[in-house]
């Protein structure tokens, strides 16, 4: 049962703002980027947008909150528009979301920064239920959002986005044989996430490069989370 207390309320509140820009502007990279290189599929549909609700899908939006990876709704691409070899293009525009939210995840650590210059570390305490608190978390959840939202997706497994970049460096023939693999990854994926049930294969990908870089960039506040 979840323990639907103050301290939860509190960090669902902080956490589902961090998860909506961080998808948000995920996504909008992946259209900007295919636009500028010349497909207007993104655009024609209105994905071109700061607009949450344009970009989220309500599973993946769900698994964030509550299990602590997801997924927002793709980006429409044809990758025959681009004005870049197809496999070129697409590794590029398959790079912009996660290194929107590398750049992301930097600007959530000079917030940071700047946050616990003004007010200090007492908030980390969570003594007090209070604004010092809330946007304390909600700095720290945007920081770490935004670090598995990039981990997650460079996992070479199609169709997530580092199969894309991986997919422009091999030969035709191999690729190919690579790309197969798409009609079953979303099956291989939810395996991962679901399988062995005291602890998924998907958090022993995860844990590491998540807690290493969430870290590192927390450092940069002088705060030691893991």
């Amino acid at each position: 049962m979840f323990d639907f207390s103050m301290g939860w309320v509190f960090q669902k509140l902080a956490l589902i703002p961090a998860i909506l820009v961080a998808l948000t502007l995920h996504e909008l990279c992946h259209g900007f980027v295919a636009y500028r290189l010349g497909d207007h599929t993104a655009k024609s549909q209105g994905r071109l947008s700061l607009n949450p609700l344009k970009h989220l899908d309500p599973v993946g939006t769900l698994c964030l909150i509550f299990v602590g990876f997801g997924w927002a709704k793709p980006v429409p691409v044809n990758p025959y528009a681009l004005t870049k070899k197809p496999n070129t293009g697409m590794a590029w525009v398959a790079a912009a979301g996660p290194a929107s939210n590398l750049f992301l995840a930097f600007l959530g650590g000079i917030f940071l920064l700047l946050y616990v210059h003004v007010v200090g570390y007492a908030w980390l305490s969570g003594s007090a239920y209070n604004a010092e608190y809330y946007f304390g978390l909600f700095f720290f959840y945007f920081i770490q959002i935004n670090v598995v939202l990039m981990i997650f997706n460079l996992i070479p497994l199609p169709p997530l986005d580092g199969s894309r970049i991986v997919s422009a460096f091999l030969s035709p023939s191999l690729r190919y044989r690579y790309n197969v693999i798409e009609q079953y990854g979303i099956f291989i994926l939810l395996l991962l996430c679901i399988f062995p049930l005291n602890r998924p294969f998907i958090s022993y990908i995860l844990t590491t490069p998540v807690s290493f870089l969430t870290n590192l960039i927390c450092s940069l506040a002088g705060i030691t989370i893991y």
